[in-house]
């Protein structure tokens, strides 16, 4: 099974600095001076960007699969239930107080679950995904 959040990554050499671009998000793009950073800056511009996204409503793109010469930058797992989150929402035009009503909660919990920045646990995101309609599921290969 592909994970729909290792987003295919391109680092080219320009000059004395990696470029990081990935495909399926053209906003996402980044340089670092050292070789050993690119992984890190990468995934950092991908989480900023995805931010982005999910600040201006709009759905963000899940990953294709990675061709010749890319490299797989992973979202962390909270991070893409984020994400899941935040797609499902939208899919399903389900708003913040729907999710605290559906869950018994106050809309500032709804808020801080959310939010892409705040540490939550996994089960309260997955909570969360269902009271939009949508699902998450793990799976190891």
């Amino acid at each position: 099974m592909k994970n729909q959040f290792a987003y295919p990554a391109k680092v080219t050499k320009d000059g004395s600095l990696y470029v990081v671009t990935f495909r399926d998000v053209g906003e996402a793009i980044t340089q670092t001076d050292s070789k050993e950073k690119v992984l890190k800056v990468a995934l950092s511009v991908l989480e900023d960007v995805a931010e982005v996204y999910m600040e201006e409503g709009r759905p963000f793109p899940l990953a294709s699969a990675r061709r010749k010469g890319e490299v797989l930058i992973e979202l962390p797992i909270s991070f893409s239930a984020k994400v899941v989150l935040h797609n499902s929402m939208l899919k399903n035009k389900v708003r913040q107080a729907d999710i605290a009503r559906s869950l018994n909660i106050p809309t500032s919990e709804v808020a801080r679950i959310v939010n892409p920045r705040t540490k939550i646990k996994i089960d309260t995101l997955a909570l969360a995904i269902r009271a939009t309609g949508g699902q998450i599921a793990l799976s190891c290969a």
